[in-house]
């Protein structure tokens, strides 16, 4: 979008098309319940609100914007009924967004002038996403509790869930308020209009050990809650589960077990994508402290390069055997650096992503 404004105030015609509302190879719902992408997070809603006309423009300028583009890159989209998957509803979204002066836009009259045109697209055969009537998740820790947040971007639908292993259906509880687990569980949950489930079902276990709930303080990123917030990560790393910091050349978290406890073993869940430069890390460092002050190191491992720079996509859990007590269990963590020349990205840094660190 920098682009585009730099052109209008230079006295350019521009047509507006940046990456974080207009690209749509990206996700549009939960990696859990979509085809593999190439990353990113792009749903309905987020194209939907794009505003193509900047308010730093002035009127005269603003004139200069001609209007709107979306693309799709298909390196993960092998199949001309991907192709509309991916299209559709998004691209609808972002005419209406280059149609509609802002002041009239309105997404609830928006969903129900989709919902009769996807009536369309279907009596063409045209593919089309429902994404728009799943479920979207966000567990956090609160004051040693595990707080779980369902939420549908369609604000027409009801949300129904089971905690005792059923399939959710029309009669199961109504989700009103978040759900509030102090041990594990396994959440289902759909969005119904009447008696109709309308989206996938969610399925969301959720694990519980010493570390969970736990706080975790690091520096160089704002997510740390998805290390203790009992969710694993899939092996699609956008999936909002993995937890990764912009430099990655040593990452040091301490969790707070706000008591002494006994740490038979710790495990850290680890990711490597290898088309994406996302691979674990060269050195793994345990330490551990009874004050926050005084730590001694009680674990710690190392890869070589080959073992590192492994091709595929694939999770792995990385286990250290402690068998002492502690209250905080500080991680360090470093990264391996560059890809090497043979990689398919010479010399990008390696990002490391963690799920969960369990404690047991």
């Amino acid at each position: 979008e920098e682009g585009g404004i730099t052109a209008v105030t230079s006295g350019h015609r521009a047509i507006m098309t940046p990456g974080g509302y207009c690209y749509l190879d990206s996700y549009q719902d939960a990696p859990y319940s979509q085809p593999e992408a190439i990353g990113g997070y792009l749903p309905l809603k987020k194209v939907y609100s794009y505003n193509p006309v900047s308010t730093s423009l002035s009127a005269e300028q603003a004139k200069l914007v001609y209007g709107a583009q979306v693309n799709l890159f298909t390196e993960y989209v092998p199949t001309p009924e991907h192709v509309e998957y991916m299209l559709y509803p998004r691209t609808l979204a972002l005419a209406e967004v280059a149609w509609t002066k802002p002041a009239r836009k309105n997404w609830a009259s928006y969903l129900k002038a989709m919902d009769h045109f996807n009536e369309h697209l279907a009596a063409k055969g045209i593919v089309y996403a429902r994404s728009m009537y799943n479920i979207q998740q966000i567990v956090t820790p609160k004051e040693g509790r595990l707080q779980v947040e369902l939420d549908c971007i369609r604000p027409d639908v009801q949300v129904r869930y089971t905690m005792d292993g059923s399939v959710p259906t029309a009669q199961s509880p109504l989700y009103t308020k978040p759900l509030m687990l102090t041990e594990a569980k396994t959440i289902k949950a759909a969005t119904f209009a009447g008696n109709e489930q309308l989206g996938q079902m969610l399925e969301l276990p959720v694990i519980w050990n010493k570390a969970t709930a736990k706080p975790v303080k690091s520096a160089g990123t704002g997510d740390l809650y998805m290390l203790t917030n009992g969710i694993r990560g899939s092996q699609k790393y956008t999936d909002l589960e993995w937890c990764s910091w912009m430099k990655s050349d040593t990452v040091t978290f301490t969790l707070d077990l706000k008591k002494p406890e006994l740490v038979n073993k710790l495990t850290l869940g680890s990711i490597t994508n290898y088309g994406m430069a996302v691979h674990k890390p060269a050195e793994i460092e345990v330490w551990i402290s009874g004050d926050d002050k005084e730590y001694r190191k009680v674990g710690e491992c190392s890869y070589t390069k080959n073992e590192i720079f492994r091709e595929g996509v694939f999770r792995e859990d990385i286990p250290f055997e402690i068998g002492t007590e502690a209250r905080y269990v500080r991680v360090v963590a470093r990264g391996a650096g560059d890809c090497p020349f043979t990689h398919v990205r010479p010399g990008q840094e390696v990002r490391i992503y963690f799920d969960e660190i369990i404690i047991e």
